[in-house]
């Protein structure tokens, strides 16, 4: 009788299957990597890595029948809290399992425990200096370990109550982290719903489910638990105060933002163009005196300087703490320049990869060796150069379109999608979190490019980038293929 009224529910048997399968995940510590020897953050087995792929995939497959199922049926109360319950239950099954794919983590808590324990400034000792008694430091990649912070002073300030934790217990360090994530990973889904009820409410129910039950952001935001999160809760923090017309709060919460991971600066052009037009627009318009247009235009001068006050205060006020001189904000400047030059052939963005296949293409028609670093400085600099044209593009286009807060989330997802298919030169599964949250609460039009993206992401684990984008082709292909065919047998 129980069994039949599970089948019968299909948001808890949907559940319930994919909590198995998040289960399993337990199986990839306990058993793959002592079976194979494989203890690599990323595994590298293929037997992982096929057991990865087809545990994500049937979770992909489940994430899209929830999706389709409340898209038609709608959603009452009680499947609302079933969705909500199943969340938690998710996000507290993949705190437990140790991080799949990324160290990212244990740098986070090096780094935090050398600021915090041995008031090492991470803006400028790396975390490696600390005493041995930081653990952390040998399970972080030693690249990271070596180098100074490439984060904002937000993130580390959010970081320090956990140094409170004072517990030489390892399992208890990565989860109270693991639990700061969640938290705003559970914040970030109440403000989907709360943004989602005033600017489109027919799709709250569904952007909780594009979020509550996605396999790709619960895995990085409770398993790897990486920063991402805080730093597009503190953008969607921004989008419902522009929406309540807290424009000076709205100013702070970016700023907040752009202090945790600094590429959150890419959207600030945006805000300043949705200030200066909102309504009195200082922009020609038929029927407005030149007098009314100079009084508008000083007026959106204010609001735009005070809001620049507010960014340039909050700057001040959270990088104050970390610089005893000017020495500091010199090496915190340089860090930042030198990170930002940071390039791998294996992380490149699929722009990068077509650049350097066409360098190899030409070397290898003209039976000529050309060298790797020149490539590679190639690819940067072609990189950076069609991102700034397609970032001017995008502005203009945005210019010409209505002043509205729901604009501003549509193409700020378009700028972080830009910015990774093109310019990244060092890019990562967990940064397709940034333009994902924010499709969520743009229109529906928008979730085909969201499945898309969130398909690619989940792929990217096992596969490369690269590798994911050829299969996630083939996919397309062969299904247009298939009602193509569909088509013309029905016309026969």
């Amino acid at each position: 009788m129980l069994i039949k009224k599970i089948i019968q529910n299909k948001i808890l048997l949907y559940g319930l299957i994919s909590e198995t399968l998040y289960l399993s995940l337990f199986l990839i510590d306990g058993f793959f990597r002592k079976t194979f020897n494989d203890y690599s953050i990323h595994p590298k087995n293929p037997i992982i890595l096929f057991f990865l792929f087809a545990v994500f995939g049937i979770l992909f497959f489940l994430f899209i029948k929830i999706y389709k199922f409340i898209d038609r049926n709608g959603c009452d109360q009680k499947s609302f809290k079933i969705i909500l319950l199943f969340f938690i239950i998710f996000l507290l099954t993949l705190i437990i399992i140790p991080p799949i794919g990324s160290s990212d983590i244990y740098c986070y808590m090096a780094t935090n425990k050398a600021l915090t324990d041995y008031h090492l400034n991470p803006f400028t000792t790396p975390a490696s200096q600390s005493p041995a008694e930081n653990t952390f430091v040998n399970l972080c990649s030693q690249d990271w370990a070596n180098s100074t912070t490439v984060y904002g002073p937000v993130w580390h300030i959010i970081l320090l109550p956990l140094g409170i934790i004072k517990t030489q217990n390892f399992f208890l360090n990565i989860i109270s982290f693991k639990l700061l994530m969640v938290l705003f990973s559970a914040l970030s889904l109440f403000l989907i719903y709360k943004i989602l009820n005033i600017i489109n409410p027919k799709l709250k129910y569904l952007g909780v489910i594009l979020y509550a039950w996605n396999p790709f952001i619960l895995f990085e935001t409770a398993n790897n638990a990486h920063n991402d999160i805080v730093m597009i809760f503190f953008i969607l923090l921004f989008i419902y105060c522009l929406l309540k017309k807290k424009y000076v709060l709205a100013t702070i919460f970016i700023t907040f933002s752009i202090l945790i991971k600094y590429i959150s600066i890419l959207l600030l052009p945006l805000f300043i163009i949705f200030l200066f037009k909102i309504p009195p627009t200082p922009f020609s318009k038929k029927g407005i005196s030149k007098n009314k247009q100079k009084n508008a235009l000083k007026e959106k001068t204010k609001i735009v300087l005070s809001n620049g006050f507010a960014f340039l205060f909050t700057l001040f006020i959270f990088y104050i703490p970390f610089l005893n001189n000017f020495s500091d904000f010199k090496k915190i400047i340089f860090h930042i320049i030198n990170r930002s030059n940071l390039i791998s052939f294996w992380y490149l963005s699929p722009f990068g990869y077509l650049i350097g296949l066409i360098y190899y293409l030409i070397s290898f028609l003209n039976n000529s060796l050309i060298n790797k670093y020149d490539i590679m400085l190639a690819i940067k600099n072609y990189s950076v150069f069609f991102f700034l044209i397609t970032y001017i593009f995008i502005l203009f286009f945005y210019i010409k379109e209505k002043n509205s807060v729901k604009n501003l989330i549509k193409y700020s997802a378009y700028i972080f999608i830009a910015y990774l298919l093109i310019a990244n030169v060092w890019l990562m599964e967990w940064y397709l979190l940034w333009p994902l949250l924010l499709l969520i609460i743009t229109d529906e039009k928008n979730y085909s490019l969201y499945f898309l993206i969130t398909a690619l992401a989940l792929l990217s684990y096992p596969f490369s980038f690269i590798g994911s984008i050829i299969i996630l082709i083939i996919f397309i292909f062969y299904f247009q293929l298939t009602e193509k065919l569909k088509l013309k047998l029905k016309n026969v």
